[in-house]
This record gives C-alpha cells, sequence and structure tokens, in this order.
C-alpha cells in the first residue's frame, strides 16, 4: 500500500489519499525530457490539463545534464496559486524535493500572491502539499557556496535595470553572460527575445542564453471561463506574480553546462515597499524582487548544488533608490535608445503606470529630443493623469507595477517643473508644491552593504566611476 503524507506550514501527517477533500486542487500527472525542452502535464480537479513546455537554445541537450526536470516542475506549480488552491499533489515527484523545500515554498507562496490575496478578500494562506514516502524519507542537505572564481549571468530584462547592472559588473572586469526568459502571458516569444536581445547588442556579455515557456493558464482564458469569480490583474493575463522564482530554477540548466556561479539580478531598493499608504495592510506587487524575498529564493537554492556549488543571487543595486538610479543612467543616452520597460506591448504600450513611470524619469535625466524619440512627442501628464495620481501617492496607493516610491515620482516630476518644458495639470502641480527635490547623492559603502565581501572592492570601484561620469 502506498504511503501518503500532507505537507503543511505547521504539520507533516500520514494522510489516507481517498478520503481527501477539496475545492481546488491541482496534481503533477506526467513529465517528460526532450533534447532541448520539458514537458509537464498539471492536472486541476483531476479533471482540467496543463501542458507547460520549457524550451532552451540549441546549445542545450538535457538529456546529456543533470535532471531538472523534478525540481522545474515543482516551482511551476506556484501559476496555479491564481485560483488559491487547497491542494498541491506531487506525488508524482520521487527524488529531488524535500520537506524543506516545500517548506520554503510554502513560506514564500502567501508573500508572492499578497496583490491577489488582497484584491481578492481572502484569508487564504496557502495549500497542503501531499507527498509520497521517498519525499518524506529524503533529506537534502544545504550546499554552500565555495565561489572563488567568479562567472556571472545577468538576467536581463531588457531594461534600464539591467543595463546599470551590466555596465556595473563591466567595471570590475568579471566574466558574465546575459540571460533571457519569455513567457506566453508577455506575448509572443520572438517579440520578446527581440527588444531583451536588442539591449545586448551595447553589452559586453560572453553569451546570450535564452528560455521559452509556452503556458495557457497565466493568459487569463481558462480562468475567466472556469474562475470568473476572481478579480485583480492576475485574471486579466497581465503578468503578476508569476515568473521570477520559476526564471531562477529555468536558468539551471545553463548554470550547469557553464558554470556559472552569481545569478545577478537588476532588484532595486523601492522593491521592499509597501503599495498602499496610510492602510496597515501590506500589498506589494514587487514582493518577489525584494530583500526578503531574494534571501528565500537563496535558500531554496542551497538545496540544488550545481557543479557541487550553491549558486548564489546578488542584486547590485539593491541598496540603490530610483532617484539614484536613473542618476545612475543618466550618461548612457547612447544605450538607453536599446531598452524597453512594458510588461504589457513589446517595447512600450504607452498607456500603462510603468510606461508612464519610465517616461517621467526620462524626462527629468535627458534631453526631451532624446525621450521624443522614444515615447513620440507627447504629454502623457495631460493624456494619463489619473494614473499620475497613483504614482504620486495622491489615491492614497501606488500602481501595482513595478515602479519607484510615490516620493521618488514626486522628486522627478518638481525637477521636471523646474526645466519648464512641459505643461503641469492644475491638481498635480498644487500637489507637487508642497514637496521639495533633495539632492542625490551617493554614499558607495551603503550602496555595497549587500555585496558579497570577496566582491566588494571592485563593486565600489566600478560604482563610483558610473557616479564620475554623471
Amino acid at each position: 500500500m502506498n504511503q501518503y503524507y500532507l505537507v503543511s506550514n505547521d504539520i507533516i501527517k500520514e494522510y489516507d489519499i481517498n478520503q481527501l477533500s477539496y475545492e481546488n486542487k491541482i496534481s503533477i500527472d506526467d513529465i517528460s525530457i526532450h533534447k532541448h525542452h520539458y514537458q509537464i502535464t498539471y492536472l486541476i480537479n483531476d479533471n482540467y490539463k496543463n501542458i507547460t513546455e520549457i524550451y532552451y537554445d540549441n546549445d542545450i541537450d538535457l538529456t546529456q545534464i543533470n535532471d531538472l526536470s523534478e525540481i522545474i516542475s515543482f516551482i511551476e506549480i506556484l501559476k496555479f496559486m491564481i485560483i488559491f488552491p487547497d491542494i498541491i499533489d506531487i506525488s508524482y515527484l520521487k527524488k529531488d524535493i524535500s520537506i524543506e523545500m516545500i517548506k520554503c515554498l510554502l513560506k514564500m507562496i502567501p508573500l508572492l500572491w499578497n496583490q491577489h490575496i488582497y484584491e481578492n478578500n481572502q484569508s487564504w494562506s496557502g495549500p497542503k502539499f501531499i507527498i509520497n514516502k521517498d519525499i518524506y524519507n529524503n533529506h537534502i542537505n544545504k550546499v554552500k557556496s565555495n565561489n572563488n572564481n567568479h562567472n556571472m549571468l545577468i538576467f536581463n530584462g531588457g531594461g534600464k535595470d539591467s543595463l546599470l547592472i551590466a555596465k556595473i559588473i563591466e567595471g570590475m572586469n568579471v566574466n558574465y553572460s546575459l540571460f533571457g526568459h519569455s513567457r506566453t502571458e508577455y506575448g509572443k516569444h520572438k517579440e520578446q527575445h527581440i527588444h531583451q536581445d536588442k539591449l545586448s547588442l551595447v553589452l559586453d556579455g560572453k553569451y546570450n542564453h535564452h528560455c521559452y515557456v509556452n503556458d495557457n493558464i497565466t493568459d487569463s482564458l481558462f480562468i475567466s471561463k472556469y474562475y470568473p469569480h476572481l478579480v485583480g490583474e492576475c485574471s486579466e493575463g497581465r503578468p503578476c506574480q508569476v515568473g521570477t522564482p520559476e526564471m531562477l530554477i529555468y536558468s539551471l540548466p545553463y548554470a550547469i553546462k557553464y558554470n556559472y556561479t552569481h545569478f545577478v539580478m537588476g532588484w532595486e531598493e523601492s522593491s521592499n515597499e509597501n503599495q498602499l499608504y496610510n492602510n496597515k495592510k501590506y500589498v506589494n506587487h514587487q514582493w518577489l524582487k525584494s530583500t526578503e524575498a531574494q534571501n528565500f529564493y537563496n535558500d531554496f537554492l542551497s538545496f540544488i548544488p550545481i557543479n557541487d556549488n550553491k549558486i548564489e543571487i546578488i542584486s547590485p543595486i539593491r541598496n540603490i533608490n530610483d532617484s539614484q538610479l536613473f542618476k545612475l543612467i543618466s550618461p548612457m543616452k547612447k544605450e538607453i535608445k536599446y531598452c524597453h520597460s512594458c510588461n504589457i506591448i513589446k517595447p512600450w504600450c504607452f498607456n500603462c503606470p510603468k510606461c508612464m513611470y519610465i517616461w517621467m524619469h526620462y524626462l527629468d535625466i535627458y534631453p526631451k529630443d532624446l525621450v521624443n524619440e522614444i515615447f513620440y512627442d507627447k504629454n502623457y501628464l495631460l493624456s494619463h493623469e489619473n494614473i499620475f495620481y497613483e504614482l504620486l501617492g495622491i489615491e492614497n496607493k501606488n500602481s501595482y507595477e513595478c515602479v519607484g516610491t510615490y516620493k521618488e515620482s514626486i522628486y522627478s516630476l518638481i525637477n521636471i517643473k523646474n526645466k519648464n518644458i512641459i505643461k503641469i495639470p492644475p491638481k498635480i502641480d498644487n500637489y507637487i508644491s508642497n514637496y521639495t527635490s533633495p539632492e542625490v547623492y551617493f554614499d558607495i559603502k551603503e550602496i555595497s552593504k549587500s555585496i558579497p565581501d570577496n566582491l566588494k572592492i571592485s563593486f565600489e570601484k566600478s560604482i563610483q566611476n558610473i557616479v564620475n561620469n554623471i
């Protein structure tokens, strides 16, 4: 007789799987490994099938490297949290997952999905996992970092953050390559990678790797038909709480083949901030980039030895706020034309909070003619005034997007006002008149606090050189 166990944050107990009751259940049904892609079949409520495919470039032969299929199928279940499942059945998995890894994921889930939980007024704190005896008895020792050599993989989203971290790493004289990741909810794979690869043209990365994820859950069609009561950004098929932890795991075949020691992310200080103001509840669209999330990811990766070593995630801009960040990229007038930031339509939709946020900050740091080349000669303060109410904190909440704090937006708009280059709507003009834009300065020692000790000296030198060019 097969033995099954139920795992939650608080308990691990043997369970009769035939007596299980649930409202929403996700199961891993099948995994197949092909030369250049994984194919994973999930079941929703033992009925609906979801087939997820993860493709790699032709230099990766998945049949010839460590088998990562169980770990990848495990992390990919995160997307199903959109339906607030009661049960996740991973009894199909046999060897590469442990209870410690499950508990790590359970701690992350309500934080990763905090916005969706809030928008749907749920008290849900995550699912319970069904595991078999193999996983119950499987103990995986953590691996320690032994990174005397530095071979870095920069995660290239194609935006300003990716540009800045690449320039920092280049200034450190460290070998690095680039990794671009696409998912179907962001549009066509080719279109996503075209815009990511544009940025690589002005960078010095050795290799430019890619990963392509086909999925039919997060594009919202299934959700709208079978879970029409769900509301909020995620139910509209917009990219939200999925993608980041999964992307880290998808990249591991490249880490194995090319012996990468560090994953380098463009996660800035503002990703730690609550996006609700004057409210006791915590809602942060960007939690998946926060310091807390980064610590969770590093902990999770410690259970996955890569060439007998632990991959370490670092973010060179972790202690840099957005006012500082834009100041640092202000000399990069040539390179900025190769960047994009929109999560709705590549490269820009010219309608979303992210586009409005970038336009405003570009107008602060770059000549107006250069900004017009990218965004056309248009005053978005007039056409999208309501979006700026959120970005500036007038509505007591920030936009649920990867944007900086309302004060950083206010300071940027004050600088624009002082240039007298566009008309500012009266309500916004009156609001920002209560603030004064402070001087942007750089405490290099403070900025380098999150950097590993063996990289601090070269990091501080690189940042200082960029500051000197402002």
